[in-house]
């Protein structure tokens, strides 16, 4: 795992907080229904969460800026 640590300010600092925050709540209902019946239960932690959203928003931005999906 990596840590980053520093201040974010204005409105990057914002949008960055607010885009994970988002890829963040995406991933936990997958999670919530991955305990659903039939479903194989996803049982990552909090800090794992936000690891994998921080990498899927940097996927999202790269293929946004290349055209590729």
């Amino acid at each position: 795992m990596v840590r980053f640590e520093g201040p974010l300010a204005g409105d990057s600092g914002a949008a960055l907080v607010h885009a994970l925050g988002r890829v963040t709540a995406e991933l936990h209902a997958d999670d919530m229904r991955s305990f659903l019946p039939g479903a194989t239960p996803n049982t990552r932690t909090e800090e794992q969460r936000a690891a994998d959203a921080f990498f899927i928003l940097a996927k999202r931005v790269d293929e946004a800026l290349t055209g590729q999906a």
